[in-house]
């Protein structure tokens, strides 16, 4: 072999090689943009649904004693609508957990939100005065349920 062929030999070696290495280097750079996405997405989803289930349940009280003959700055509407609001944001954070997460996310989250679909069930019915009485045995149920959904969203995320 004459040193042109062998030098005509390894120069394409070489550069074969750094192919190799080139699309490796896009394709790991790609999948860890990818993976840094997707936990910016769904850390973002969690902290809008834990966001939005206070929020919820602030309007929830707020309509509870507004119904009670106690003036609240805002008209029942505004409540009303901050509720709204809160319930359609969690929603959609639910259906997020199932697509990008799991099922089993999806249902911590709804065991979650279904707190929060209870206690305005209770102000609808007229239940207001029964809701800010017991204020402390629901809480103490959704804290429960708050804490797995909290554990859970740490573990996906990879806090703890």
């Amino acid at each position: 072999m004459s040193a042109v062929s062998l030098a005509t030999f390894l120069s394409a070696g070489a550069a074969s090689l750094a192919v190799i290495i080139g699309a490796a280097n896009l394709y790991f750079t790609g999948r860890r943009e990818h993976l840094s996405w997707a936990r910016s997405v769904l850390e973002a989803a969690f902290v809008e649904f834990l966001t939005a289930s206070y929020d919820h349940y602030a309007a929830c009280r707020e309509l509870a004693r507004l119904r009670q003959g106690q003036e609240r700055g805002r008209p029942e509407q505004a409540w009303q609508e901050s509720a709204h609001q809160a319930h359609t944001v969690m929603m959609n954070c639910i259906t997020r957990f199932r697509v990008l997460v799991s099922d089993e996310m999806a249902e911590v989250a709804i065991r979650l939100h279904e707190h929060n679909d209870r206690d305005m069930k209770m102000i609808k019915t007229g239940e207001g005065a029964a809701f800010l009485e017991n204020r402390e045995n629901r809480v103490v149920a959704f804290n429960k349920d708050r804490s797995v959904f909290i554990a859970m969203a740490q573990k996906i995320l990879g806090i703890k």
